[in-house]
């Protein structure tokens, strides 16, 4: 009987360590950057930044270099004061961007690389993508 209780207690607090070691996993998880929309015409851009931990922080700035065709480049900078909760997902807006003179095509390579800077730490992000051309329109991204 004395064995058949100790058996049952190892297996209760060795599932019990399974589970915990899961949700520190998904507590290390990096976070995610993309170019969400682009406008050429009105030298606009939005980021979709998505936080994705269960530890909440403030997203205090970003800063990322942005590559195009592997030819022109973009820096982008924004201070932000975004609360993140737990697996937050924010469209973080740059307007009046310096965008290079392209030859508008129906897609675009792009290359961002990003720190976000929070009231706890930093982080880099790293993405290559495409842009795709807004059907019926000239000069708009997505």
């Amino acid at each position: 009987m004395k064995t058949l209780s100790f058996l049952a207690i190892f297996i209760l607090m060795t599932s019990c360590g399974s589970k915990s070691h899961r949700i520190n996993e998904k507590q290390r998880t990096a976070s995610d950057v993309q170019i969400s929309s682009l406008d050429f015409a009105n030298k606009k851009l939005e980021l979709r930044f998505e936080y994705r931990t269960y530890v909440e922080k403030t997203l205090t700035s970003i800063d990322c270099d942005l590559t195009f065709n592997e030819n022109d480049s973009v820096k982008l900078a924004k201070n932000t004061n975004i609360e993140l909760g737990a697996f937050s997902t924010e469209i973080i807006s740059f307007k009046d961007v310096a965008l290079p003179a392209m030859k508008m095509a129906q897609t675009i390579n792009y290359a961002l690389q990003c720190t976000a800077h929070y009231n706890k730490g930093s982080e880099y992000m790293a993405k290559d993508s495409v842009l795709h051309l807004v059907p019926a329109s000239q000069n708009k991204y997505r």
